[in-house]
């Protein structure tokens, strides 16, 4: 799994940056962690993640982003679009979370947060 920084990642108020395939692409999330399913990632997906433990939620969106050569004849590349996920999940309160996460809730480590949410939109969204 790589995470946010390996790729290069920069995030401000709804936009989180990633740079893959030799460009970057702007992704329509708020989130301190970025997370592909491997360090790899041939084929574009992103978890944008987001954790307050304070006020007790949890967020994740998945993108999956495309290569040139999946691109639909006539399209092009635009540096300034924003990607909309294609996939989303929002957990708010404490039997929310256990429920879909664990009985530990929030205490998990993020990385194990983030895999099981990760596992969830992997079913949920393609």
């Amino acid at each position: 799994m790589k995470t946010f920084k390996d790729w290069q990642g920069d995030s401000r108020d709804r936009l989180t940056t990633v740079f893959w395939d030799g460009r970057a692409w702007g992704l329509n999330a708020e989130g301190g962690d970025v997370f592909t399913p491997d360090r790899k990632n041939d084929e574009g997906i992103f978890y944008v993640m987001s954790i307050d433990r304070l006020y007790e939620y949890v967020g994740m969106a998945v993108f999956h982003l495309v290569t040139t050569d999946d691109w639909i004849s006539g399209a092009d590349y635009d540096p300034e679009a924003l990607y909309e996920p294609v996939g989303e999940v929002f957990l708010q309160n404490e039997w929310n979370i256990k429920e879909m996460i664990g009985p530990k809730g929030l205490d998990y480590a993020d990385i194990t947060i983030a895999k099981r949410l990760g596992h969830y939109l992997d079913e949920t969204s393609f």
